[in-house]
């Protein structure tokens, strides 16, 4: 028993002895190396001035490349370089970054040991590199091991170089940024509330999640084209107005309409030191691939409830689906490199999009026709005048062709098939209709221009002398408390109706392509309950139109009738009565009253 217990002291004895002695191998591996001889301390300064040469290089690299030490095939471009995804389809790709900075230390050390030892007198010998690298929050820690010998005797072959950096803090707000995002999706959701606050240019959102129109004349169209570059502000103001706790402007409100959103605290750490910033890939833009919206396009007009003096439209409700790559970019406050890299933010339907449709999406067959254009086109597009119309988009089976030049024609290669040709500009009517390959061959198209109109009032009195048989229009006044009821419905196919009640003296009508209309009125009071007049005539509208003078005939036998046919009738022969006065009913220019009272027999009429 006693020997037993010998042994035992005897063996913990010799485990203490070797622990101690590591220690105290370590500490003295660790202290630096005693160097007497001038030129090997030159030569393990120079050394170490190599090192830290290489890993700033390799900082500044594995810092453009994200991580890694060379691009990445499964990358964006920006700023010229290309950008790894560290998140894509809701997967996180995350690099052995300090990994790969060891390595390429590592490289670069043995790459240019020879240029190195070429500037030296004497026998010098290097060995090959090899590199540790503990990446801490605040600073990296090498020890890098390079075997040399001077004239034949050794020079100690280990450095313990220690770098200040954030890099590990860099690492650490990365990993854990695209790990909440691609959970929490806080890019979607801020992307979302810039869609929905956009700015309002003629009564409505420039990028709407929903219409409904309730004034009297209201009318909107907005195709793809019109939406997409204000899709790309959407994005841009929202990447741009991106900021860790802490960070955001305090007078940002005051200021600016911009809006600013606040990232939550990233691993629960504030970040205050880095400099963090969102960006879109160079020459970014949207296309039918990465941005699709329903109903395209959107349109929706406000028409009368008969008699109710109300106008509405149908309610829409317009989803958007976005799928875009953004840039994160960090900046390093002690080294001032900057690390960057991409991540996926995908919307479908107006909220964070599931990510297994994301990976489906990308293979959206739409693309792939669009890709692959095989059959020629030539299309020639003119105004009503004769005049090309230039810079007009122009799509074919949803495929995006192209813009006119400034004589109005465009050609090239479509996809073969068939399907919708569409056709818009700014101030035009849109052209829709179905065709194909072949009809698009050698095409020429005629848009209307869209009119905005003012409209100008007035009541034309006109009295019925059925003893004498003669009808005399008496005066010409400005309609101010009543309201008329103005509908133009088109002469082309299909037909278009273009309704407004104006309750005043003057007023806007809808945007309407010119063309031939048959345009029908009423004036009635402002609560759409007793009838005082009405006409019916053709009108053309011309491409220069500005300015439209209705002039609708009274007469007191218009308040009793209730039949529509008779009120019809009466219309029409009342709009005659005018028609051969030389006033209007409808007018490009203001009658001079002067002439007035204008008395027509009923064979006139």
């Amino acid at each position: 028993m006693r020997k037993g217990q010998a042994e035992l002291i005897v063996v913990l004895g010799i485990i203490i002895i070797a622990v101690v002695a590591i220690l105290y191998a370590t500490n003295v591996s660790q202290s630096p190396p005693q160097v007497t001889n001038p030129q090997a301390k030159s030569v393990r300064n120079s050394l170490e001035n190599l090192i830290r040469s290489g890993a700033e290089e390799s900082l500044r690299v594995i810092s453009l490349y994200g991580g890694s030490a060379t691009p990445n095939q499964d990358s964006v471009i920006f700023l010229g370089k290309e950008v790894p995804y560290w998140g894509k389809n809701g997967i996180s790709k995350v690099p052995d970054a300090g990994g790969n900075f060891a390595r390429h230390l590592e490289a670069f050390l043995n790459e240019n040991k020879e240029s190195f030892v070429s500037d030296f007198a004497g026998d010098i010998s290097l060995g090959t590199a090899t590199v540790r690298a503990t990446i801490l929050e605040n600073k990296i820690v090498l020890v890098v091991d390079i075997p040399a010998t001077l004239n034949s005797n050794p020079i100690p072959s280990r450095y313990d170089i220690e770098i200040m950096t954030k890099f590990g803090e860099i690492l650490d707000f990365s990993k854990s940024f695209v790990y909440q995002q691609n959970i929490n999706r806080y890019i979607e959701y801020f992307t979302l509330a810039s869609i929905l606050t956009s700015p309002i240019e003629n009564d409505q959102f420039t990028t709407p999640m929903f219409i409904h129109l309730s004034k009297c004349g209201q009318f909107v169209f907005k195709s793809w084209y019109d939406v997409k570059p204000k899709m790309e502000e959407r994005v841009e103001i929202t990447l741009a107005h991106i900021y860790l706790p802490g960070k955001a402007p305090t007078n940002v409100g005051s200021t600016t309409s911009f809006p600013k959103y606040i990232l939550p605290p990233v691993d629960g750490k504030p970040h205050s030191d880095l400099a963090v910033s969102f960006h879109l890939p160079d020459d970014f833009e949207l296309t039918p691939t990465n941005f699709q919206m329903s109903p395209n396009p959107i349109m929706a007009m406000a028409s009368p409830i008969a008699f109710t003096g109300i106008c509405t439209s149908d309610p829409i409700y317009v989803k958007y689906l976005l799928s875009i790559p953004v840039v994160v970019r960090v900046k390093d406050p002690v080294t001032d490199h900057i690390f960057q890299f991409a991540d996926h933010v995908f919307i479908k339907d107006n909220a964070p999009g599931a990510w297994s449709a994301a990976t489906s999406y990308q293979e959206d067959p739409l693309a792939i026709t669009c890709s692959n254009p095989g059959c020629p086109f030539s299309i020639e597009l003119n105004s009503l005048s004769g005049k090309g119309i230039p810079a007009a988009d122009i799509s074919f089976m949803g495929c995006g062709l192209g813009k006119t030049n400034a004589n109005g024609h465009l050609e090239g290669l479509a996809p073969c098939g068939v399907g919708p040709l569409e056709i818009y500009k700014t101030g035009y009517s849109f052209y829709q209709n179905v065709l194909s390959y072949s009809e698009i061959g050698d095409l020429n198209i005629t848009l209307a221009k869209m009119l905005n109109p003012t409209v100008f009032l007035y009541e034309a009195n006109v009295a019925n002398n059925s003893l004498s048989n003669q009808y005399q229009v008496n005066s010409l006044e400005p309609i101010e408390e009543k309201s008329a009821l103005l509908t133009f419905r088109s002469s082309t196919s299909p037909s278009q109706v273009y309704t407004r009640i104006i309750d005043k003296h003057s007023g806007k009508m809808p945007g309407f392509p010119a063309d031939i209309y048959l345009v029908s009125g009423t004036l009635m009071d402002n609560d759409l309950q007793t009838l005082y007049g009405g006409f019916i005539t053709m009108a053309i509208a011309q491409e220069d139109t500005d300015e439209i003078h209705v002039y609708i005939p009274t007469n007191l036998e218009f308040q009793s009738m209730q039949d529509q046919n008779q009120i019809s009738i009466a219309s029409i022969i009342y709009s005659s009565v005018l028609a051969n006065c030389e006033i209007g009913p409808l007018s490009p220019e203001m009658f001079d009253d002067s002439n007035l009272p204008c008395i027509k027999k009923d064979t006139e009429v």
